[in-house]
């Protein structure tokens, strides 16, 4: 980034900070993920040019807090970025910042207010088709319901199976893809 002459507004840089944070934050390294999401901060106007990233920087700044048990700026840096996802119609933003909702909520044994977030999550997952989210929704929900967890469970296991499926109809057909190729070449 810093060879190429590639235009501020793209927010290159601020991007790729924010994905060494989350490379770091995916390790359970919290504290180092926290210092490339702040760096990532730093660039100027990333808000008006890219409030995506700057919504997902303080979803995740939010998620490190929490898991570092610094609850200062808990749950307001979450709805900060609930705000902008939702002021952008962005689902699977908006989902992942409800089920760390409902996972903040969990942990500050505030059972309601985890299921809230867990049952909005599912529910726009299910609406916008989105099954990734769909699962991880299911998953929360099945920890945060009890009462309802095999119905969950079940739903988590045909979806999984479902996408399993999906997934390997489409490895298969790029095999047979690639072996018609290769048959094609060697004719």
């Amino acid at each position: 980034l810093k060879k190429q002459n590639i235009p501020s507004e793209y927010q290159s840089k601020a991007t790729s900070l924010n994905n060494i944070g989350a490379v770091y934050q995916k390790e359970k390294d919290f504290k180092k993920a926290l210092e490339y999401y702040n760096l990532s901060l730093t660039s100027k106007n990333i808000l008006k040019n890219k409030p995506v990233l700057y919504s997902a920087l303080l979803d995740n700044m939010a998620y490190c807090e929490f898991k570092l048990n610094n609850l200062n700026n808990l749950p307001e840096l979450f709805y900060k970025s609930l705000k902008i996802r939702n002021s952008l119609k962005y689902y699977p933003g908006i989902i992942s910042t409800n089920l760390n909702l409902s996972e903040f909520y969990e942990s500050q044994k505030n059972i309601p207010l985890s299921q809230k977030f867990a049952k909005e999550a599912y529910s726009l997952a299910k609406e916008k088709k989105l099954s990734n989210e769909e699962l991880l929704s299911l998953k929360q929900l099945s920890k945060v319901d009890p009462r309802n967890s095999s119905f969950y469970s079940e739903n988590y296991i045909r979806i999984n199976d479902s996408l399993q499926l999906s997934e390997r109809q489409i490895r298969n057909k790029l095999a047979r893809i690639e072996f018609e190729t290769d048959d094609l070449i060697e004719q």
